[in-house]
């Protein structure tokens, strides 16, 4: 049975989630540093309007957890951190998503799970998700950053927002995080770009939610700029910025596909540390 859990019931939920991240085939996806990060961030999915945090029980027994973002305006909502099933048990990933395709049927619905988590993700696929991303998550602490050249690169101002919006939306036609999203949550995001004769050509993007870690969302760089290094001074000026801030640490969850990205993030420093997929569900 499926059913909501409340804020007294948080910490049952965190202590399952926080067992099922102990090996990659049980875990979910984003893995969490700690017990008290997914309790924090639980508890901060229960005060916001829409958010839920859902329980999948055998009677008196919880065996398995569901945290919901939800943008109701946008008809689209992720797992926090996937379906964590205690154990690894295939029915309860199989009851779980079923729940999500039926309860959230009309919504874009995001699921994501380490490469080694095979029952999470025939469950998504069974349930009727696609398959929607295949990433490499990598990480950087700030004692293995290598400062290298960043010229050319500086924070957006204001005044060029506009273009920056065109670049952006180029580059991440599918993608929720678009320009108008990250305009309107502006003091969360980190935003530099790229300039040549005068022109946006490259930007990154980093989130600054986190008083710890910050996350690199994006690089992007035009074609005719590919393979310039420009990808390397991008990922450092966003780095540098994060550490300056007080960040620990900086994550990057770079696309299967772009091995030229991957390699510019280690020459930064980065160091792949796992992969997973994210499957989802369309309206």
């Amino acid at each position: 049975m499926i059913k909501p859990i409340k804020e007294d019931g948080v910490d049952a939920a965190a202590d399952l989630a926080w067992s099922t991240q102990e090996s990659p085939e049980t875990s979910s996806f984003p893995r969490y540093r700690s017990r008290n990060a997914l309790r924090e961030e639980f508890m901060k999915i229960l005060k916001q309007p829409e958010g839920r945090l859902l329980g999948c029980w055998d009677g008196a027994d919880l065996k398995g957890v569901l945290c919901l973002w939800i943008d109701t305006d946008s008809r689209y909502c992720e797992a926090i951190c996937g379906i964590c099933a205690l154990g690894g048990d295939p029915a309860v990933y199989n009851e779980m998503s079923a729940h999500v395709a039926s309860a959230f049927s009309g919504y874009e619905a995001v699921l994501a799970y380490p490469g080694e988590n095979k029952a999470g993700a025939e469950a998504a696929l069974a349930a009727g998700a696609e398959p929607f991303e295949s990433s490499v998550s990598t990480r950087l602490a700030k004692a293995d950053f290598k400062q290298g050249q960043s010229g050319g690169v500086n924070k957006l101002g204001k005044e060029r927002f506009s273009e920056y919006a065109a670049f952006h939306d180029a580059a991440y036609p599918d993608y929720y995080w678009n320009a108008a999203r990250i305009r309107d949550a502006r003091d969360k995001w980190d935003v530099n770009v790229f300039m040549d004769g005068g022109k946006i050509c490259g930007s990154v993007f980093t989130s600054t939610w986190d008083k710890d870690e910050a996350e690199i969302f994006g690089v992007a760089v035009d074609e005719k700029h590919k393979g310039r290094g420009i990808e390397a001074r991008l990922i450092t000026r966003a780095c540098s910025e994060a550490f300056r801030a007080g960040k620990k640490s900086v994550v990057f969850f770079i696309d299967s596909d772009e091995p030229a990205l991957l390699s510019a993030a280690e020459k930064c420093g980065f160091k792949p540390v796992s992969s997973y997929k994210s499957f989802r569900f369309r309206p």
